[in-house]
């Protein structure tokens, strides 16, 4: 079906649609589907190929739209448009090429329809020149499995509705090379996400926003890496969600924090979750920027470098961050050449509330900033415990550098082996 000047297929009222075969080429619209009544299915299956249309496929006011395999590749303008339809699954097939959105998808507006479902389970959505899925206002949103890659936006950018349970769980899916955040998450109440490749995007690899305090939830990841992608690696910028990262997680190589909080409720970072490689201006693996960041078991921030303060951890004035067990913080980096008084921390800034019980801080070094543990400002209140600080290097406070109003407890603590490049220097402890 080729070359018309309108629709390749246009139905309006008949209940199913099954394309497993041929070609649906050059056409204004590839396929249009819209009913009322919420009763046609669209299934694309087999061989099926939706190619070089001005749109793949629309499809409006239906109950459901199944892609099983096919290609609905080099489009001009979307690949597929969903209105107001209930259901999507994707299992299989390719999308890519196109002039606008991979898929573009919503219940409607607002509340969306009730018990409306997203689900992937396999499939390629690549090489879009918008976002590879924007999704609106499903209950539960859910991908297992695929691959989305080298989208000119974001590769997943999804809305939930105002309904006060929605979920949202992604594993198995690879998202690299997305020309602006890899996955942008907004208002949904339960998140899971797990065993997920994250890289490469140029954006944040995950960012999670827009709860309330009416619509509460939490974020769990369990596992999966999360890698060079140039913004944080994860923001979890929502006031209402409590989060919890645990597991085998590597937040590696990102170009801003590898992880920034900014939430009212606890969080928690545990297990065995590697930061490592990250570089920002503040806070170079973690940026707690408000509420409490609970961090503990065996969780390693490795190689983290800032500008200015903090290589591994930055917690702001109304941020405050717990560490306890085997945490360790070693090779990180402040490579700030100021040497105002108001940059330090080549691990650790503390302008908030801090407590770290036993770990160990070694091997980093800020030659020009001061302090490894740099501690400042009327809201600051440290206590280290039993904490092992040894072999760092700072330009002054090879350890631990105490600028005006800042408060700090040193409780057996092992302090040893840490160099002053300017002078030997007494911070007032």
């Amino acid at each position: 079906i080729t070359e018309n000047t309108s629709y390749g297929v246009y139905s309006r009222y008949l209940k199913n649609i099954t394309i497993s075969g041929g070609e649906i080429s050059n056409n204004n619209y590839g396929i249009v589907t819209s009913n009322s009544g919420y009763i046609s299915m669209l299934k694309i299956s087999g061989t099926a190929k939706i190619n070089e249309n001005y749109y793949g496929i629309s499809h409006q006011y239906a109950d459901s739209l199944i892609i099983e395999g096919g290609q609905i590749n080099n489009n001009t303008n979307h690949a597929v448009a969903i209105g107001n339809c209930r259901s999507f699954l994707m299992t299989g097939g390719e999308i890519k090429n196109n002039g606008s959105y991979g898929i573009s998808a919503s219940t409607g507006v607002g509340a969306g329809l009730a018990n409306s479902s997203f689900s992937m389970t396999n499939g390629e959505i690549s090489g879009n020149k918008s976002y590879a899925i924007n999704a609106s206002y499903f209950n539960d949103f859910s991908i297992t499995g695929g691959l989305l890659s080298n989208n000119t936006s974001y590769g997943i950018s999804t809305t939930a509705p105002s309904a006060a349970n929605t979920n949202l769980s992604i594993s198995g899916v690879t998202i690299s090379g997305n020309n602006s955040f890899g996955l942008n998450i907004v208002t949904y109440t339960n998140i899971s996400i797990e065993n997920v490749d994250i890289n490469n995007n140029n954006g944040y690899g995950i960012q999670i926003s827009g709860n309330t305090i009416t619509n509460q939830g939490t974020f769990t990841m369990a596992s999966g890496i999360i890698d060079n992608n140039r913004g944080y690696g994860i923001s979890l910028n929502n006031n209402y969600l409590t989060y919890d990262i645990s597991g085998n997680v590597q937040v590696t190589n990102n170009k801003n924090s590898g992880i920034y909080t900014n939430s009212l409720l606890p969080s928690s970072i545990s297990g065995n979750v590697l930061i490592k490689g990250n570089k920002a201006t503040y806070g170079g693996g973690l940026y707690v920027n408000s509420g409490t960041v609970n961090i503990s078991d065996n969780v390693m921030f490795e190689a983290d470098t800032c500008t200015t303060s903090g290589g591994a951890i930055y917690v702001a004035a109304i941020g405050n961050a717990i560490i306890s067990g085997n945490v360790s913080i070693k090779d990180c980096r402040s490579t700030s050449a100021s040497t105002s008084v108001a940059y330090g921390g080549s691990a650790i800034c503390a302008l908030g509330r801090l407590s770290m019980t036993g770990g160990r801080i070694s091997g980093c070094e800020g030659t020009v900033v001061r302090g490894t543990v740099y501690v400042s400002g009327t809201s600051s209140n440290v206590i280290l415990n039993n904490v092992k600080i040894s072999d760092n290097t700072a330009r002054y406070g090879g350890a631990v550098y105490v600028h005006t109003g800042g408060r700090i407890t040193l409780d057996s603590d092992t302090i040893s082996d840490n160099i002053t490049t300017y002078e030997s220097y007494t911070s007032p402890v």
